[in-house]
């Protein structure tokens, strides 16, 4: 067995020699938790969505080496929120930076490798990290589920070029979910499509020959069925689903929520979209198609949840308990969604180390009802870490907290018997 002295002078020294950038056969980022490039550290080659996933966790960059022909932009928040900061040099005290020290918890890192440019040189579909068909690149002639798991990475493309015959499809979520964007021909600048610059997760690809009979687009045509059915692109096209009942959180369907741009209704059924969950926030009723859900108060890309209403059929829509529900009694700590204590809630009696987990979901709490002989904190990072704010009365503002509203991602109970 290794003393852990002598383990942790292991440990200390592959982080020390994984540092130096000529040791990295790629060009990468490496934050440090010291200022002046010292201490632990980890260097990043691709976008984290959570830096508490590597070596050095979240909330903890002091200092950071941008190797050349790299920039890295760094937030305070998960999933690349929050305030940001770009870096494309050195700095060796991020305290100097807008964003600060001890407070990078995601990256999103940029870099031109060797080698990498030129043309695709072949069939297929070639994407690329630059506009105009520049830069790093990579091609593909089959489906690819998620980008993330490729060279290019996902998050990264800018521009595609689509060879004589195949036709592309690019999604903003993994497994071909989220906005889309359909290709024939070469698009230098993706920002001016639907899915956007430095968007795409996944990819399909249909090419003349690869199959029998390809079926271009990549998704089903409406067949007209009965019911209520969301469309992914306006004019009734793209990706489509149809439901026959309630949906309270339309992300737990296959076209998601925030993807709706037009809808149709079919066989007598009526129609409400709420742009939040639990049929909350703005709404249209629907009793007619619509092409253009942009031109209506809950807008395009905005959909959450749906009520429908059909002859013959009845609604098994999944709420969440609201206040004098039974998930809003006085046995434990209760979450709201909106201030005063009101909206979809859901009611603790222990504690939960990541909301993410529960009904009422991580990053969505606005007020707090905490009742006598109980005690609650709330923390904006799971596993109890990050900002926190202590609880031992109701708060119907969340917002004027250290915590914040619409933050809270993990919550500790105590409440006495």
């Amino acid at each position: 067995m290794i003393p852990r002295t002598a383990s942790r002078a292991v440990l200390v020294l592959l982080a020390v020699l994984g540092a130096l950038p000529a040791v990295s056969e790629r060009p990468g980022v490496t934050l440090y938790d010291r200022s002046r490039f010292r201490g632990e550290s980890v260097t990043l080659y691709r976008d984290v969505r959570d830096l508490d996933d590597t070596w050095l966790g979240a909330e903890r960059a002091r200092s950071a080496r941008v190797e050349r022909g790299c920039t890295v932009t760094l937030y305070d928040r998960r999933d690349f929120r929050g305030r940001s900061v770009v870096l494309d040099r050195d700095v060796d005290d991020l305290d100097r930076t807008e964003l600060g020290n001890d407070r990078a918890v995601s990256a999103r890192v940029r870099c031109e490798e060797p080698g990498w440019g030129g043309g695709s040189g072949g069939g297929g579909v070639t994407l690329y990290r630059g506009r105009h068909l520049t830069g790093p690149y990579e091609t593909f002639r089959r489906d690819v589920p998620d980008l993330d798991g490729t060279r290019i990475g996902a998050g990264t493309v800018s521009s595609v070029d689509v060879a004589p015959g195949c036709v592309a499809v690019l999604y903003d979520r993994p497994g071909f979910r989220g906005r889309s964007t359909e290709f024939h021909e070469a698009d230098n600048d993706l920002s001016n499509t639907r899915v956007g610059d430095d968007a795409a997760a996944s990819l399909r690809v249909r090419c003349r020959g690869d199959e029998p009979e390809p079926e271009v687009p990549a998704f089903p045509q409406f067949d007209g069925r009965h019911g209520v059915t969301l469309f992914r692109d306006r004019s009734l096209r793209g990706p489509w689903q149809t439901f026959t009942r309630d949906v309270a959180d339309l992300s737990r369907t296959e076209i998601g929520a925030g993807t709706a741009s037009s809808i149709a209704l079919r066989g007598g059924c009526t129609a409400t979209l709420y742009e939040g969950r639990s049929f909350s926030g703005r709404s249209t009723p629907f009793r007619e198609d619509d092409n253009n859900l942009a031109n209506t108060p809950v807008g395009e890309d905005r959909a959450s949840s749906l009520r429908v209403s059909c002859p013959g059929s009845s609604s098994d829509a999944v709420i969440l308990p609201g206040p004098g529900s039974p998930g809003g009694g006085r046995d434990g700590v209760t979450l709201f969604r909106d201030r005063k204590r009101t909206g979809p809630s859901e009611t603790f009696t222990a504690s939960v180390p990541d909301l993410r987990r529960t009904s009422i979901g991580a990053g969505t709490a606005s007020s707090i009802a905490v009742p006598p002989g109980c005690v609650a904190v709330l923390f904006d990072q799971p596993d109890y870490r990050g900002r926190s704010t202590e609880f031992r009365a109701d708060d119907n503002n969340l917002a004027n907290t250290p915590v914040g509203e619409d933050r809270a991602a993990s919550i500790k109970v105590d409440c006495r018997r």
